[in-house]
């Protein structure tokens, strides 16, 4: 790949793609990149719109790229198949620590793809997901598995973090349980208004022969 790209700018490299893919060129895209490959640490594209078909020279592009520390693709309609290319095209890029993938169409598939993406690859500290399709769970976990890379990173990482990756969600609460906690206490039925009457004539029966009340001796 070094070889293709010799005695090329940057540029022109991504130039070369798109007419390889047959993509339209992106004029923002091209005003993003600098003539020397190890200056650019930064890709953005959230200002402007490749799409899930224009983002596939872009990946191309970022393995003649080391020192590419972000790819910001927000906003850019990615699908399934474009985080698929992504992990499987800079699967071996050693730079790469964050990626910015919010508010794209991308569902469980994509998100199966990126822990597994993050679990394998140890550089990457950070993925952004908030408001994607894929299931809050799996976000935690993608998010938790890049936290524990980056606190490898720098030295402090520990068992405690090992286990919280690997520990299962805790079980649902059993409802059967919770109802019988929550259901009230059985109480004696209450006497009906005639059983009231006829209990309260004996009691004064009682007092009228005696001149006690009842229980009193």
């Amino acid at each position: 790949m070094k070889n293709e790209a010799k005695g090329k700018t940057l540029r022109e490299v991504y130039v070369g793609l798109c007419e390889k893919l047959r993509i339209r060129k992106n004029a923002h895209v091209l005003k993003l990149l600098p003539d020397d490959f190890v200056k650019l640490e930064e890709i953005d594209l959230s200002n402007t719109y490749v799409g899930r078909v224009g983002i596939k020279p872009v990946l191309e592009m970022m393995r003649w790229c080391p020192n590419v520390k972000k790819l910001g693709a927000a906003d850019n309609f990615l699908s399934n198949e474009s985080i698929i290319d992504l992990v499987t095209l800079l699967a071996d890029h050693e730079g790469l620590n964050y990626l910015d993938l919010r508010r794209n169409p991308i569902s469980h598939a994509a998100g199966k793809a990126l822990s597994k993406f993050v679990s394998t690859k140890a550089t990457i500290y950070g993925v952004l997901l908030q408001g994607t399709l894929i299931n809050p769970a799996l976000v935690r976990i993608i998010e938790k598995k890049a936290e524990v890379n980056k606190s490898r990173a720098s030295g402090g990482f520990s068992a405690a973090d090992s286990a919280a990756v690997a520990a299962p969600p805790p079980p649902l609460p059993d409802r059967s349980e919770a109802t019988k906690k929550a259901a009230p206490k059985e109480t004696l039925p209450a006497l009906s208004r005639p059983l009231q009457l006829q209990a309260a004539t004996a009691q004064a029966q009682e007092v009228d022969q005696t001149g006690r009340a009842p229980g009193r001796e």
